[in-house]
């Protein structure tokens, strides 16, 4: 389809020369389209690249809910998954970072259209009000420690000497350690292993109509 084509070149472009050095005129020749195709289905530049972004996400979460499969879904899994599918794809992991030099200003306006976290602070929140995870630290500490175990974990790489860094991606380390934070010390009863499989979907799967 030529939106597809379109979005992939302007995804390719993102990637390699940032939103700043990226213009419209650089995706329609990369995508084979003169520059007023882009016009036609897409208003202004921003509106093309978060449409890009919104295309990276949902095929992020497809990813991640085909990763969960037909078992249980539970916190552990999801982390597992999001990482994984972070390492695979740069502009989502970008996002998260808010790479200036990938994203410059579009992180903004991803965020202003509800891009930029995935909702994973809202995930926490309805685990906690079910009392699926533990409610002893507060919302703000469990969140700073989901964000400085995934930030630091796709920053660090170049500081680490390379006999000391983990081959492929390390989705099982990163997400023991969140879990380790996160994770109450009673374990589940069969009813909220059902209330967490069905929490950790409604997260995982992408809504067009409310991102």
């Amino acid at each position: 389809m030529l939106g597809e084509r379109i979005l992939s070149a302007a995804a390719d472009e993102l990637v390699r020369y940032g939103y700043a050095k990226t213009t419209l005129d650089a995706v329609a020749r990369a995508a084979g389209v003169a520059k007023g195709t882009l016009y036609l289905r897409w208003r202004t530049r921003e509106d093309l690249f978060v449409a890009v972004l919104r295309r990276e996400r949902a095929a992020m979460q497809a990813e991640i809910l085909a990763e969960l499969g037909d078992e249980p879904a539970d916190l552990r899994a999801l982390l597992v998954a999001q990482v994984r599918a972070s390492c695979r794809r740069n502009l989502m992991s970008a996002l998260m970072l808010r790479d200036a030099d990938v994203l410059g200003g579009l992180a903004r306006a991803a965020e202003e259209r509800g891009l930029a976290t995935s909702g994973f602070v809202g995930y926490l929140v309805a685990l906690r009000e079910q009392k699926l995870i533990d409610t002893e630290r507060t919302l703000a500490e469990q969140a700073t420690v989901v964000s400085s175990m995934f930030i630091g974990y796709f920053t660090s790489a170049p500081m680490i000497p390379s006999s000391l860094q983990v081959d492929g991606c390390a989705a099982e380390l990163v997400a023991e350690t969140i879990h380790r934070m996160l994770v109450r010390p009673e374990p589940l009863t069969p009813a909220e292993q059902a209330a967490m499989d069905a929490t950790t979907r409604a997260y995982a799967t992408f809504d067009e109509e409310h991102p």
